[in-house]
């Protein structure tokens, strides 16, 4: 991690690990066991939204997407944050496994601090189409969840029948099957996040991560009129790890535009994994 201080104004991403999970002592929601799902469905969710009810009061609203995934959001203490979802019902059964990884979209910039909120997300889905199960955030605090409904159970198609013919000893049987083509990992995308936090004399600026790969970030702080004085700065970034750089507040009346872009070596190819903006004003 790197601090520096110079005029401009600076970028971050992420800064609150515990809002997500602000709540009462760590447990799971009680109750009495729900019954297992029906052994013959598979279960399905998509082009939908649902609420996530935890147990420390936050509600995350999500908008499954039709090939699985999708995004979420929730409001907390007058700041909003948003993120993608990885993961969802474990294939063939009525278990669910996902991960969300926030970033803040608006909201009291000076009220959050530490890490951006990552929620791992695991339970059961009943007869009735509902879920419920626990969440660990990357602060390591667990609540309880529920989602009333929404949950579709289809039939599975039954197992195909062995062939009654026997096959003549000439017959050499069918080819072998051809290999499977080897699946291409893409390289990551939009993995960046920032959040800048303006206090009295300086602002800090926080640079994180979610990709795998490491990388060297470029900051650059212009002021929107062409009066102030530029700051660019060149740092290091740990793959999923975050730098801070603290920095000069700008001056009454100035705004400066941010710009953080970040670029790694993803299989021997350099690539740009992520890129943030965002406007701060003295």
């Amino acid at each position: 991690m790197k601090s520096s201080t110079s005029w401009g104004t600076a970028l971050t991403a992420i800064g609150a690990a515990a809002i997500i999970a602000l709540a009462p002592p760590t447990h799971a929601f009680p109750g009495v066991p729900l019954p297992l799902a029906p052994t013959d469905c598979d279960w399905i969710i998509f082009d939908t939204g649902s609420t996530i009810n935890q147990d420390n009061g936050i509600q995350v609203k999500v908008q499954w997407g039709r090939s699985g995934g999708g995004t979420a959001s929730f409001s907390s203490k007058g700041s909003d944050w948003s993120g993608p979802i990885r993961g969802g019902i474990v294939k063939g059964t009525n278990r669910v496994d996902f991960t969300i990884d926030f970033a803040l979209t608006s909201g009291d910039f000076g009220g959050t601090t530490g890490a951006a909120p990552s929620n791992h997300y695991t339970g059961t889905i009943d007869q009735s189409g509902s879920a419920s199960g626990t969440t660990v955030n990357n602060a390591g605090v667990t609540n309880g969840w529920t989602i009333g409904g929404g949950f579709k159970c289809i039939g599975r198609a039954p197992a195909p029948q062995p062939k009654a013919d026997p096959v003549p000893i000439s017959d050499p049987g069918p080819a072998a099957p051809a290999p499977a083509p080897v699946p291409v990992e893409k390289p990551p995308t939009d993995a960046v996040r920032m959040l800048i936090v303006r206090r009295v004399l300086d602002v800090q600026v926080t640079v994180s991560s979610i990709a795998n790969i490491a990388g060297q970030c470029t900051y650059d702080a212009r002021e929107v009129n062409g009066v102030g004085v530029p700051v660019s700065r060149t740092f290091d970034l740990a793959p999923r790890g975050s730098t801070t750089l603290t920095f000069l507040a700008p001056l009454l009346g100035q705004t400066y535009r941010v710009v953080v872009a970040c670029q790694g070596d993803f299989k021997g190819q350099n690539v740009e994994f992520g890129r943030a903006e965002q406007d701060v004003s003295g």
